[in-house]
């Protein structure tokens, strides 16, 4: 099922409604129908909200309601309790999101009758283009705050684990020769410094540091749980000379849960996670490395001799010599899955500080050939020229370590997974927005078109994106001019178009085919401009509705080509009538609009987004409504009124 649509079960009761009222008129109540949520349904936002926000078509009961909210790799969100500042809302909290598309699952009873109603939906956080035919997105959102952290926590293990490994590999075996006391590395600092970051980002995983409590409701903030018990662990050992080299266990552990919490943990290229590893492991441990002899040559300049230094030098510049082959080789292949194209290397914000990055790092290669072919040779080690070499090739490693970080907090290119896509939808159109919508064969077809914007998405019966569909779309502009509109995918069951609007009536007629269920046609008069929001006559609308004392409804439903049922007639009041309406708390409908005049009938259109119900009513003089056209995923339902003081004949389609 699309995540983005509420439940069947929810489409299916507003086509049962006409047997319900007919069953039961005097005491018939309606469902809670999700009118508009926040954030929106397939909505790509930049940052984290910091809030869910469900609005309903009635009263509900938010204590006894049920909402999840999973990432797309399934881990569950840490959620606040759920609030209610208005009868028709639920309100909760969310921690900070890392980069994903998350699902929304709700599940909540109706305060009136405690009838239950259910869905899904799907936002995403910085996951850049969802899909490979959506426009490309050349800016990406940088977390700064976790490219904060994330440099502390690299920075810290750079000094922790990498200095630990030069003591180990590089120093060790030339000082012990000559009896003298290996210089030891500054593990302790490394982990103050890594114990900040890791700090920072728990705090960022689940929040803030008033929400600690949610520490095990997220992967983020379980890795970095992780992280710092690990990180504790290996401070342990490394106070204890005896068991000093095995801090570098926990180290390791600490590295691959943060590897795990970035894009390559998320991905589901089984390769791109050790990939990843094998890159971050050898980055951290060159720079560690070089700090480490940097330290060395400058504390023991006057305590060792200068020819051991020399071959401490030496030694150090044949270790990175070996890091360097498969670091690069990782780096490479870690790319291959964060792009899907090459120009994305220039035409993104993440494919830019790649190339920064790669620029440091040959820089940083250039600085150690210089060092290698000139006061490293054999014989010829000098320190005053071997230290500013090295603190030139230092300071740009540790700041490609830095673009690391914020390579780690920014939304990588690379468009999600085909399953992502149809997990999030097509992303809203922002308005204002004219909406119409219409049954081809047995699939709903709804229209968005804003300024320079044309949509229109194609739903099965069951409320899910049709898989296969094909849209043919031609028509006239307003002045009579023959159109061929060719679309393009905006995901599954969704296609959309850059048009840019005449003022008036652009006809467009629009064919359906898709290999799962009959397909139809269907035409549509799209006026533009908009008329201005029209919110506050749909909410006098429900209030005149409230004040008939007593109407007659014909109803009737159809599901498709021969299911059309025979009309049903009743009575009931207005009262009742509004309170069965998924629109009757008026204040959860989007995209209320007049409809330019037509034979001096006023007709109102509004949708549900929450729900993808489309409406249409035509309005009398009394602001009462005299006809009501219903589209739903499945159904359409045609409805006429007739009142009390009204001559007394059987309404049109009746």
């Amino acid at each position: 099922m699309n995540p983005s649509l509420p439940a069947r079960s929810t489409f299916l009761a507003l086509a049962l409604l006409a047997a319900s009222l007919l069953v039961l008129p005097g005491q018939a109540s309606a469902h809670a129908f999700l009118v508009r949520t926040t954030p929106r349904a397939g909505e790509r936002l930049l940052a984290s909200p910091s809030e869910l926000v469900l609005q309903f078509s009635e009263p509900v009961a938010p204590q006894l309601s049920s909402v999840v909210v999973r990432s797309q790799s399934g881990d569950t969100v840490a959620l606040s309790p759920p609030a209610s500042p208005t009868r028709n809302t639920v309100q909760i909290g969310l921690p900070r999101l890392e980069p994903s598309v998350y699902v929304v699952r709700w599940s909540v009873p109706s305060a009136t009758d405690e009838h239950e109603t259910d869905g899904e939906f799907a936002f995403a956080v910085g996951v850049g283009q969802v899909t490979a035919t959506s426009e490309a997105t050349n800016e990406a959102a940088i977390a700064w705050p976790d490219a904060a952290s994330s440099a502390a926590l690299l920075a810290g293990m750079a000094l922790a684990a990498g200095g630990l490994l030069s003591e180990l590999l590089v120093w060790r075996p030339v000082l012990r020769k000559q009896q003298l006391p290996v210089l030891a590395a500054p593990v302790g600092i490394g982990l103050l410094l890594a114990l900040s970051g890791a700090g920072a980002r728990l705090i960022l995983a689940v929040g803030g540091p008033t929400q600690l409590d949610k520490v095990l409701g997220g992967r983020p903030a379980v890795l970095a749980l992780v992280t710092l018990v690990a990180m504790a662990y290996a401070g342990w050992l490394a106070w204890r000379p005896a068991a000093r080299s095995w801090s570098l266990v926990p180290l390791a552990l600490v590295l691959g849960a943060a590897v795990m919490a970035g894009h390559s943990g998320s991905s589901t290229a089984w390769w791109a996670a050790p990939a990843n590893a094998i890159h971050v492991v050898l980055g951290v441990v060159w720079v560690g490395a070089l700090g480490h002899l940097l330290l060395g040559l400058w504390r023991l300049r006057a305590t060792v001799p200068r020819d051991v230094l020399g071959q401490v030098a030496r030694r150090y510049a044949r270790f990175a010599l070996l890091l360097i082959a498969p670091l690069l080789v990782a780096g490479v292949v870690t790319a291959f899955d964060r792009f899907s194209q090459p120009m994305q290397l220039v035409d993104t914000t993440y494919g830019r500080i790649l190339i920064a990055k790669l620029i440091l790092v040959v820089a940083a290669l250039g600085l150690a050939l210089a060092s290698r072919l000139g006061p490293l040779r054999i014989g010829q080690a000098r320190l005053a020229p071997i230290r500013r070499l090295a603190s030139a090739e230092s300071l740009v490693l540790l700041g490609a370590l830095g673009l690391s970080a914020v390579l780690a907090s920014a939304p990588p290119p690379r468009s999600t997974p085909v399953e992502a896509a149809d997990l999030l939808g097509p992303p809203p159109i922002d308005g204002p927005v004219v909406r119409l919508a219409a049954l081809t064969g047995q699939m709903a077809l709804y229209l968005a078109a804003a300024d320079g914007q044309l949509q229109l998405q194609i739903l099965s019966p069951d409320g899910d994106p049709v898989s296969g569909a094909s849209l043919r779309l031609d028509g006239r502009d307003p002045d009579g001019v023959g159109l061929d509109l060719f679309l393009r995918p905006c995901g599954r069951g969704c296609f959309s178009l850059s048009y840019d609007w005449q003022p008036g009536r652009t006809q467009l007629d629009a064919t359906v085919t898709a290999p799962d269920w009959p397909g139809g046609s269907a035409s549509f008069s799209v006026p533009w401009p908009p008329s201005p929001d029209e919110s506050a006559l749909l909410e006098h609308v429900v209030q005149t509705m409230r004040e008939q004392p007593r109407l007659i409804l014909v109803e009737r439903v159809s599901s498709g080509p021969g299911s059309v049922t025979n009309p049903n007639q009743f009575p009931l009041s207005g009262s009742d009538f509004i309170d069965l309406e998924a629109f009757g708390g008026a204040a959860g409908a989007a995209d209320v609009h007049l409809l330019p005049p037509q034979a001096d009938r006023r007709l109102l259109t509004f949708f549900l987004p929450g729900s993808a119900i489309w409406f249409e009513v035509e309005l009398d003089a009394l602001d009462r409504i005299s006809h009501e056209t219903i589209v739903d995923p499945g159904h359409v339902i045609d409805r006429s009124f007739t009142y009390n003081n009204d001559v007394s004949t059987t309404p049109e389609g009746g």
